[in-house]
């Protein structure tokens, strides 16, 4: 048989805190790769393009929005006014015939 060696078991917090040491230590080593790339020393000009673009891009969008709106208003207006007025030449065409029929059929009756 085999002899056995008495070694001391790691413990969680211990592992856990080389863990996280050894994750510092990559994310910093990370940081100082990237911040020694060429194009990361552009990445503040992209930043401000992008920023440039997306204000333009919203202000189009509002201006956009804002012509629309009025279009879709004078359009409901012009709806509105159309249908007041078919209305009421409907009306008018109706009381026409109501009378029409009223004297047509009193003169049958005399």
């Amino acid at each position: 048989m085999g002899v056995r060696r008495r070694r001391s078991a790691p413990k969680v917090s211990s592992a856990g805190n080389d863990l996280v040491a050894a994750l510092n230590d990559l994310v910093t080593a990370t940081g100082r790769w990237l911040a020694l790339q060429p194009v990361a020393q552009e990445l503040p000009v992209y930043a401000e393009r992008a920023r440039q673009a997306s204000s333009e891009t919203l202000g189009h969008a509002g201006d956009w929005a804002g012509a629309t709106a009025s279009r879709a208003k004078e359009t409901t207006s012009e709806v509105a006014g159309s249908v007041r007025t078919q209305t009421i030449n409907l009306v008018l065409v109706a009381l026409l015939l109501w009378w029409v029929d009223r004297v047509l059929t009193s003169s049958d009756k005399r």
